[in-house]
């Protein structure tokens, strides 16, 4: 008997659950529609309630920006309109006696240091990187060696 009331007691009263004012709680809420689902974030019962929305879009890409080199490069500025975005880089290396790298970084324009995301590649081909930052301008250093061209493609859904 004894034994039933305890677990009643730590039943009770460890199913209370507080939060501050300051902590809050967080709503998500996910709508659908035929191309595209958006998901929206909401933080109350905080000092500063947040809401922010994030649209994934679900169809097929579309290229915005077509960045191509030789070589170590800084690409001018682009815009991508959506916090959901991809680029295709493709390398061509015709000379094969030695070690080919391809690294790109790509930042938020106006800053030079942390990038918001990196990509790499260490033979000739075609590769697919996803990035999860934006929407904004950004650019990208692209560091390569005995890679005769290379081509970037930045594409949203």
């Amino acid at each position: 008997m004894l034994l039933v009331a305890f677990a009643i007691g730590v039943a009770i009263g460890g199913s209370s659950v507080r939060t501050s004012p300051e902590v809050g709680y967080i709503t998500i809420t996910k709508s659908y529609a035929a191309s595209y689902l958006t998901i929206t974030r909401t933080v109350t019962g905080a000092t500063y309630p947040e809401t922010s929305a994030q649209t994934v879009a679900q169809g097929e890409w579309k290229t915005i920006a077509t960045l191509a080199g030789s070589g170590d490069k800084d690409t001018e500025d682009f815009n991508v309109p959506t916090n959901y975005w991809r680029i295709v880089y493709t390398i061509s290396q015709e000379y094969s006696g030695g070690y080919t790298y391809f690294r790109a970084y790509i930042h938020r324009s106006g800053e030079a240091g942390d990038s918001v995301a990196s990509v790499e590649l260490g033979k000739s081909g075609t590769e697919t990187s996803y990035i999860r930052e934006g929407p904004g301008d950004f650019w990208i250093k692209v560091v390569s060696g005995n890679v005769d061209s290379w081509t970037i493609e930045v594409q949203i859904q």
